[in-house]
């Protein structure tokens, strides 16, 4: 199908749904941001003061431990405050689970734009 066969109110048209559905996606990325932001606040406030067992105490009960969606940034920041406490076996256990995980995400993220 030629554009020049197509009516402006058609065009007009897909061009206002993509732009709904492109402040959509940006409107999801900032609140799932913000969302995360909000839940590790207090565990960052922690950290900045140099309370860094208080941080690993709210890092670890939080429900980011065993949330999957953000599992690549639990581990980062889970290992930085295991190495702020010099437990060194594990932030390096954490930061190569990362590595893997960004892998993961690497790999599936090439496979879809494959496909």
């Amino acid at each position: 199908m030629k554009l020049r066969n197509v009516s402006n109110a058609r065009v007009l048209d897909f061009r206002t749904r993509l732009i709904f559905s492109f402040k959509g996606l940006i409107f999801l990325g900032v609140t799932s941001c913000a969302s995360y932001s909000q839940k590790t606040e207090d565990l960052r406030m922690d950290f900045r003061a140099g309370r860094f067992q208080e941080a690993r105490g709210k890092i670890s009960e939080s429900e980011l431990a065993s949330s999957k969606r953000n599992r690549l940034l639990f581990l980062l920041e889970s290992g930085m405050i295991d190495d702020r406490l010099n437990d060194e076996e594990s932030a390096r256990r954490k930061w190569l689970q990362a590595v893997k995980v960004a892998d993961d995400l690497y790999t599936t993220s090439v496979s879809d734009v494959a496909a």
